[in-house]
């Protein structure tokens, strides 16, 4: 009679939009003695379904890909701290300048791993996180710790904002209504306000009057 396959310490969810690497990592943590696999997917959206059904067991550990399409790690790794903070995210990807490290830390992650890594760096990152500490390879800490001084990891805002939402902002600063700029933009009054919802989640502010001093500051202004 066969043995009952033992259930493994800690589960992991894996999250990478390349299925071929994605399999490889599955393959790598069957090996070890304490992980296991509890769930794999290529999109982060899939990832926070997941987690949102009740039915579903949590994972301990995120394996994050940062590039990815629709919803990029970054995003992934910051609505995890808000929403899930025990659980833990290991970013993986070959994009390993300190910019990219110092980001996906600042949004949450507790540690970084190439994609050039090996079966026993990928063990011993996960050692550490589990242990409640940070891994972060020592070959690109002073460029992370470099960038992260300089800030050239927190991308400008007016970066972040699509060209129809720089025209929203231009718009906010005259004395238009909401429904007023939805007919000047020649768009719904429904869009204007998803328009609003995304420019105040993207610039961390609550207010009409705030958007117009962002604005002004930024030289996004350009209604008379």
């Amino acid at each position: 009679m066969a043995s009952p396959t033992k259930r493994k310490l800690y589960q992991l969810a894996l999250v990478d939009d390349h299925a071929l690497f994605r399999k490889a990592l599955a393959s790598f943590i069957a090996g070890y003695e304490d992980y296991g696999v509890l769930y794999e997917t290529g999109s982060g959206k899939d990832l926070i379904s997941f987690l949102k059904d009740s039915r579903n067991q949590h994972p301990d550990i995120v394996l994050l890909d940062i590039k990815m399409p629709e919803m990029d790690g970054y995003a992934v790794a910051e609505w995890l701290k808000n929403n899930y903070p025990l659980i833990k995210v290991l970013a993986i990807s070959s994009e390993d300048d300190g910019k990219s490290i110092s980001r996906i830390i600042r949004n949450g992650a507790r540690g970084f791993i190439s994609k050039n890594l090996g079966p026993d760096e990928l063990l011993v990152a996960l050692n550490v996180l589990i242990q409640g500490n940070y891994y972060l390879p020592q070959s690109h800490l002073n460029d992370m710790v470099v960038a992260m001084h300089n800030n050239e990891d927190v991308p400008p805002a007016n970066q972040q904002l699509s060209e129809k939402e720089k025209e929203f902002l231009s718009w906010v600063c005259t004395e238009l209504s909401y429904k007023e700029i939805a007919e000047k933009m020649f768009i719904s009054s429904r869009t204007v306000e998803d328009y609003r919802d995304a420019v105040y989640k993207k610039l961390n502010v609550h207010t009409r009057q705030e958007l117009v001093l962002y604005a002004v500051r930024n030289g996004l202004a350009t209604r008379s």
